[in-house]
């Protein structure tokens, strides 16, 4: 872990708040957990409070995250069990998407809260964890009672909980019986490009392409994409090809010339451009915000989407043009076939991913949503 220790003896200016941002970040660079604690940080930052960015895991990889303090002089990283102070107006939990990490900030936040009872407690779940755990899972797993309870735990510490939409929101409440005054939503913050999204139809090839994930859940439910919905659009489609790219594709053990079509890229550097030469992207992933980062990359250079509902749900759309979600694979395959054949239904598509991506494009939105999260804990 590379610590910026030196900023942690910065003065700073009277009435300051010290924010300690946890976060159970990947070992990847770029991902969904990371991108919006990167946003959420400099927020923080912004408005003018010293963060302080707590890893939980030892694995990490967050140069873009550790770049801040070259910006923001009241900024710093540590590790989480190198803290050796807890002095702190707010802890901000966020990126929490496995067992062990709820374990770790949950004995985090009890041994904090033993010493200062007046420490503010915010939690960024952004999806409802045992909802996904029930997906994941089979029903007599006993992951499902111990995540449900400690996710449980965790809401009713906080004086502040956060989902990244109004849906998942919901499904928090109706599971652990809330305070809703105690809860809220805030969207992912995500930049959008225009220039990339004006790119027609003709513009893009006739291919399909489908990113790769970092997790055994999601790199399972990838096997769902290319084994039984390409197989079905390549039966109409015969000239068209699947592209796979992005984090985690060297962990998908795929022999040659078992799928037809298929072309590995592997990482590439240019994410978002390598997607909007694309007319669809395939998204059968089963959960995370990650999966929701996935989804915005791709409105955000005017790329449909058409996925599992697990894969899309939880971020709310004015119509299903722009990110077509169902649970039956003809109808998820039917959509894609459309989308790579039909220029019509596909320039509707791009219009409603273009009017989508720009809502999630909003700085002020993003920040405001923030600093409304402060307010209600009484923090300005």
């Amino acid at each position: 872990m590379n610590e910026h220790a030196g900023n942690a003896d910065t003065e700073l200016p009277t009435g300051t708040k010290k924010v300690l941002f946890v976060s159970g970040l990947c070992a990847e660079p770029v991902n969904g957990c990371n991108t919006r604690a990167f946003w959420t940080i400099r927020s923080l930052c912004e408005s003018g409070h010293a963060v302080t960015h707590a890893h939980m895991r030892e694995r990490t990889n967050t140069p873009k995250i550790d770049a801040l303090s070259d910006e923001f002089t009241s900024f710093r990283c540590c590790h989480l069990k190198d803290l050796q102070h807890s002095d702190f107006d707010i802890i901000w939990i966020s990126c929490l998407w496995a067992v062990e990490v709820i374990q770790i900030a949950l004995n985090f936040v009890n041994k904090v809260r033993a010493t200062n009872k007046n420490i503010k407690i915010i939690t960024d779940l952004s999806d409802v964890l045992a909802d996904d755990y029930e997906f994941r899972f089979p029903p007599q797993d006993p992951k499902h009672k111990r995540v449900a309870h400690l996710e449980s735990t965790l809401l009713r510490i906080a004086d502040v909980a956060i989902w990244v939409s109004e849906k998942e929101r919901i499904k928090g409440l109706d599971r652990y019986q809330l305070d809703p005054e105690k809860t809220m939503v805030i969207p992912s913050y995500h930049p959008f490009h225009p220039e990339l999204a004006s790119r027609g139809f003709s513009q893009r090839w006739q291919h399909i392409c489908i990113a790769g994930t970092t997790h055994e859940h999601n790199i399972r439910a990838l096997g769902v994409g290319l084994n039984r919905i390409w197989p079905r659009i390549l039966s109409h489609l015969p000239t068209s090809e699947i592209h796979l790219f992005g984090n985690g594709t060297e962990k998908i053990n795929i022999e040659p010339g078992q799928i037809k079509n298929l072309k590995i890229l592997g990482r590439v550097n240019d994410f978002q451009e390598q997607l909007s030469n694309y007319r669809v992207h395939l998204i059968p992933t089963v959960s995370g915000v990650g999966v929701k980062t996935k989804l915005l990359d791709s409105l955000a250079v005017g790329t449909p989407v058409a996925g599992t509902l697990k894969s899309i749900e939880g971020i709310a759309f004015a119509s299903n043009q722009a990110a077509f979600a169902s649970s039956s694979l003809d109808e998820i395959a039917n959509r894609c076939i459309r989308l790579l054949s039909d220029q019509s239904a596909w320039e509707e598509a791009n219009a409603e991913a273009v009017s989508v991506a720009s809502h999630y494009a909003d700085p002020a939105l993003f920040h405001g949503k923030i600093n409304s999260a402060l307010v209600r804990i009484g923090i300005a």
